[in-house]
């Protein structure tokens, strides 16, 4: 009966097993008990990747064509002095030509051509590519009178440097050259003196008349004790402007002398000045420069005074200066003790200014 029990017992419980699903629970064991979460499973080992096919060789690159060699480079002419079409050329100013590279001097002298400049040497600076050309005398100029100089016709000078020029590897000159250039004209003109300007002044005040034809210097004889100063001025105004002015020389005569002058005052002396009137200040006043001599002596002749740097002076000045240039004359001593009056007089019409002048 106990038997028949157990094998109920045990049949029903598997079958209430097998309706639920549940597994039967395994027998115990010794080990601990094993944690809920499951470890994962280890990756399978990685395929490994497949050997990178090797890149192929590359292909090496041509050896390159070598340039072909550089054409050469004509010399050519840099400049010149003076340039093409210069006028006012410096009769004595050496010729220059430069090129761009050493040149074969030889060659380069002989492709030298002018038919005005005919006796010339050459010289070469030490690098070899400036030539000089020096003429055997010194050039022409065209010569006039008066203050215009462009009613005067220049000279004028040429000259080529040939395309048989060669440089130092033989290569010839790119380009052949013409130079034309004038030389500078030499004018010779009198300015004109101003009248109102030019007079005589006492040291008592009195200034001569406009319309007397003399210059008195030296001391009065109406007034003892009375020093007189002649006083000059020209007029610049016609004088072209940006001239080389090479000379300039004050000029008159002495008509008549009277008592001893040279004897008992010294030297007639001619002083750069300038002045707005002919007042008791221009009479007094320190000159700009002494510049010599005009007359020593009592003979009865023209008289002259080189005054070039004073006129220079006064064109490069001339705005401020009214385009004018003056002077005034005075003896070495004011006045003689004697009370006769002694003094040189100069006619007003041989007074001149004359100049030299060099123009384009």
């Amino acid at each position: 009966m106990r038997r028949h029990s157990v094998l109920t017992i045990t049949f029903l419980s598997a079958a209430l097993v097998a309706a639920c699903g549940a597994e039967e629970p395994a027998p115990p064991s010794d080990r601990p008990a094993e944690q809920d979460d499951e470890l994962p499973a280890p990756d399978p080992d990685p395929t490994p990747d497949p050997d990178p096919t090797p890149d192929p060789d590359p292909t090496p690159d041509p050896d390159p064509t070598p340039d072909p060699d550089p054409e050469p480079v004509a010399p050519t002419i840099l400049s010149t002095a003076p340039a093409h079409g210069a006028t006012g050329v410096d009769p004595e100013q050496p010729l220059s030509v430069t090129f761009s590279e050493a040149m074969d001097q030889a060659s380069v002298e002989a492709a030298f051509f002018s038919e005005t400049l005919v006796e010339v040497s050459f010289s070469w600076n030490t690098e070899g590519t400036v030539l000089t050309i020096t003429p055997a005398a010194p050039l022409e100029q065209a010569e006039g009178e008066g203050l215009d100089p462009s009613i005067v016709a220049p000279v004028m000078y040429s000259y080529a440097i040939l395309v048989s020029a060669l440089d130092l590897d033989g290569q010839a000159l790119g380009a052949g050259k013409v130079v034309s250039f004038a030389t500078a004209k030499r004018m010779y003109a009198d300015v004109p003196w101003v009248s109102a300007m030019t007079r005589t002044r006492l040291a008592s005040g009195t200034v001569h008349a406009e319309g007397m034809t003399s210059l008195f210097v030296g001391d009065s004889a109406y007034a003892a004790a009375t020093q007189m100063k002649g006083f000059l001025t020209f007029d610049l105004v016609e004088v072209p402007a940006n001239v080389e002015l090479l000379s300039a020389e004050v000029l008159v005569q002495q008509t008549a002398v009277h008592g001893a002058p040279y004897d008992l005052l010294g030297d007639l002396r001619i002083q750069h000045v300038s002045f707005a009137a002919i007042d008791q200040a221009a009479f007094d006043a320190e000159p700009r420069a002494d510049l010599g001599v005009l007359s020593y002596t009592a003979s009865l002749v023209n008289r002259g005074s080189d005054v070039t740097e004073a006129v220079r002076a006064d064109l490069e000045d001339r705005d401020t200066l009214g385009d004018r240039t003056q002077f005034r004359l005075e003896f070495d001593e004011p006045f003689a003790d004697d009370e006769a009056g002694d003094s040189a007089e100069l006619a007003k019409e041989t007074l001149r200014l004359s100049i030299s002048y060099a123009a384009h």
